[in-house]
């Protein structure tokens, strides 16, 4: 390789390739060449005129080794990767000064490219130079090129390259937000498809495809290949039951649905709380069994007096409300917490008297409403400003009004409740993460927690020391399993070092010890979690509370016993 093959002498005049070219331009013609080893432009060979004449007129990236000593060139498109400091300008310079701490990398490739003629191409190639002061990781897209001298032999090196940090960065963190959405989207307690629509050649909508189910969708189904699957397939008769039609108006529209179902139909009775979203040119579907909840209020309207010698114990608010100035006869425990009064201060006494903070938001119309008229009143996530615990809050609630009868005559009001607000509340958080994801988190609020691929947790949210009152020393590790009740921890453990062996997805249902000593049951839920390589980096997963849900069917298969031996 010679610096000065077929060497051709010009006046200084005759520098029109060094013309131009932007700042890098006006420094390599203000550079003194002679004082390297390849001397002054007018000396220089015309195959490296004319390529450092295209380099500094080329709008891409572009830097040049040349001569035995790889003297550098590079043009302004290729100057902000060289960062604000430290490198700038490395013009004229000897590659193997410049690139010290990546020489090992690219100094084989350059000799290669000399010595071979083959040129070499690397994408997304991480390359940690320093600049701006510091070591940066810094990715790259380059090709290495031979460049010829007058001669015909090889006397350099064309380089052609862009960064691509921005790009791998952003892949990263938007795999990571990915794999915080799913672990959210997979703990949530309601099943949640997406679906996209299937038309006909007019346009015309005749079915629906599985885009994207979660956990409890695949359990529900009793399978794990929904996805890519027809709707119609699955649920032969969802277009009899008017779910099919609910859809389309949805897509339709962009108005959302929302209501009970009784589905009949491929082994499925059960009622469902459904929720149908408009997305894209989709549907975001979800729902609930309530099947328990729509049983208990069937089973009220059917025996409300037998029923009555038994309400203490179900898992919801019951109170009975007479016409006489709206005083309450009977209250439950639940109703009591729900109110923020013990129930023996409520009954025997007027509505409006004892939760007086309730004027003027509608309920004691209502009330009267329903007595009037006979019609039961159902409402959902309806928001109360109550007073409880020596402050006003604001709770969200589901409830029925229904008529109570003596003999013929309506005397009074039932009143059966639940409160939600913890649902609400998450359900409103998780829709600001955006327009997308929002409605795929309609759930209550979790704990989310993270483990590396050895097993060993180094994350829980505050959720978690919240409701333990352990410290971030006590919980990580494994000590998370010290939270747990002691004839549940071995069960959990062994569960959960399995699915980590076996990178496979984790499931428990245990007690957990919460910060008042008390014990409630949790589901424990989590996937394994890969890195854009494909590597296993561990878990994330999600802890929910059920222990309303877990007493609920306890309760509520005791009531029906006692029923039963009772008729």
């Amino acid at each position: 390789m010679n610096d000065h093959s077929a060497l051709t002498t010009l006046p200084k005049s005759a520098h029109t390739f060094l013309q131009g070219g932007g700042e890098m331009g006006a420094l390599t013609r203000a550079y003194d060449w002679s004082q390297t080893t390849l001397g002054p432009p007018e000396t220089w060979p015309l195959s490296l005129r004319t390529t450092v004449g295209i380099l500094l007129h080329s709008a891409f990236p572009t830097f040049l080794f040349w001569g035995h000593e790889l003297i550098c060139f590079y043009n302004d498109a290729y100057r902000p990767s060289l960062g604000n400091n430290g490198k700038h300008p490395a013009l004229g310079k000897k590659a193997k000064e410049v690139w010290p701490e990546i020489w090992d990398f690219i100094g084989p490739i350059i000799k290669q490219v000399i010595e071979t003629g083959e040129p070499v191409f690397f994408e997304d190639q991480l390359l940690p130079i320093h600049r701006n002061g510091r070591l940066e990781d810094v990715y790259w897209t380059f090709s290495y090129s031979p460049a010829y001298g007058d001669d015909g032999q090889i006397s350099g090196v064309f380089v052609t390259c862009t960064e691509t940090t921005e790009k791998i960065v952003n892949a990263k963190l938007q795999h990571e937000k990915s794999e915080l959405l799913r672990a959210v989207f997979d703990g949530s307690l309601s099943g949640i498809s997406v679906l996209a629509t299937v038309r006909d050649e007019q346009g015309a909508i005749t079915d629906f495809d599985y885009r994207l189910v979660n956990y409890l969708t695949e359990q529900n189904n009793s399978r794990t290949d929904l996805v890519g699957k027809r709707y119609s397939d699955i649920h032969a008769g969802y277009k009899q039951a008017g779910l099919f039609d609910d859809f389309v108006k949805v897509v339709n529209t962009g108005q959302a649905i929302e209501r009970e179902r009784h589905y009949m139909g491929e082994g499925f009775d059960n009622w469902y709380e459904t929720i149908a979203v408009k997305l894209n040119d989709g549907v975001v579907f979800s729902f609930r069994d309530i099947t328990a909840m729509v049983q208990v209020r069937q089973q009220l309207d059917l025996n409300q007096q037998q029923l009555l010698a038994s309400f203490e114990q179900l898992p919801v608010g019951i109170a009975i409300i007479s016409e006489e100035d709206l005083t309450y006869r009977m209250v439950n425990p639940f109703y009591g917490e729900v109110a923020g009064r013990a129930p023996d201060e409520l009954v025997g006494k007027p509505l409006l008297d004892v939760i007086p903070e309730i004027e003027g938001q509608g309920f004691d119309d209502l009330l009267r409403q329903v007595i009037a008229t006979g019609i039961p009143f159902l409402a959902r996530e309806m928001s109360v400003q109550i007073a409880r615990r020596n402050q006003l809050e604001t709770i969200y609630v589901d409830f029925t009004y229904q008529p109570h009868y003596e003999g013929n005559r309506i005397s009074g009001v039932m009143v059966v409740c639940l409160e939600v607000t913890e649902q609400v509340l998450a359900r409103k958080a998780v829709e600001t993460t955006g327009q997308y994801y929002r409605h795929l988190t309609d759930t209550v609020p979790a704990v989310i927690w993270e483990t590396r691929a050895d097993g060993c947790c180094t994350y829980l949210s505050r959720q978690w020391y919240d409701l333990t009152g352990q410290t971030p020393t006590e919980a990580e590790g494994d000590g998370w399993l010290n939270a747990t009740h002691p004839d549940d921890k071995a069960e959990s453990g062994r569960l959960f070092l399995e699915a980590n062996q076996h990178q496979t997805p984790f499931f428990a249902i245990y007690r957990l010890r919460y910060h008042n000593g008390l014990y409630r049951w949790v589901i424990d839920k989590a996937n394994p979690r890969f890195g854009s390589d494909g590597a296993y980096q561990g878990m994330i997963g999600t802890v929910v509370d059920i222990h309303e849900q877990k007493i609920a069917e306890e309760n509520l298969g005791a009531s029906e016993q006692r029923f039963g031996a009772a008729v």
